[in-house]
């Protein structure tokens, strides 16, 4: 009996470890809390009426995303310095929350969000071009790539917030949480670079 309750007690210790492990979503991606928090928030605001510029910014400030994953994982094969990989991976869930208003707004995404190094913006794709070279010099360089890309994810960020005082719920929660994640970001690289 006590062996048979024992066994019990095992097993459901395993399934309930390997289901954790698993994450929620079944593929070994743990979404944080935060994360399920927003997509639930995004979803559950009613689509606002939005115009051809706030669109154009949603799919700019997309890419301007992509491009900063896109270096840092490759700054993080080449260097294997782990802020580029846990930054990599936090600027993956921004371009999720990106994406999910650009399908809630019908705003056609004009790139494959899967190949690095390609987009349509014209500056970024020269902006993306540097970086790959400079980044290839020394890890200070590219930690400092890092530096420029997220303090003008945050300039930007921050004059749209502060300009736009008509902005849609939705679209505001989601600027304010990537201006949040670019602050932790710069701080990231900037004490990797002992500043």
């Amino acid at each position: 009996m006590i062996k048979k309750s024992v066994l019990i007690s095992g097993l459901i210790i395993f399934i309930t470890t390997l289901s954790v492990a698993k994450g929620h979503n079944g593929n070994g991606e743990n979404r944080d809390s935060s994360s399920m928090s927003m997509e639930r928030e995004l979803k559950g605001v009613a689509v606002a009426d939005i115009g051809d510029e706030q669109k154009e910014k949603i799919l700019f400030m997309l890419e301007e995303q992509k491009l900063a994953k896109d270096i840092y994982s490759y700054l993080n094969e080449l260097w294997g310095n782990r802020a580029f990989k846990y930054v990599s991976k936090s600027e993956e869930k921004h371009i999720d929350f990106l994406k999910t208003l650009a399908d809630k707004y019908n705003i056609e995404i004009p790139i494959s969000l899967d190949i690095r190094g390609e987009f349509k913006n014209e500056e970024l794709q020269m902006q993306y071009n540097s970086y790959l070279e400079r980044g290839k010099v020394s890890t200070v360089d590219a930690l400092e790539i890092g530096v420029a890309i997220e303090e003008r994810d945050i300039s930007e960020l921050e004059t749209i917030l502060d300009s736009e005082s008509e902005l849609p719920t939705d679209i505001k929660n989601v600027y304010s949480n990537l201006l949040k994640g670019s602050y932790n970001h710069l701080k990231a690289f900037n004490r990797q670079l002992g500043r």
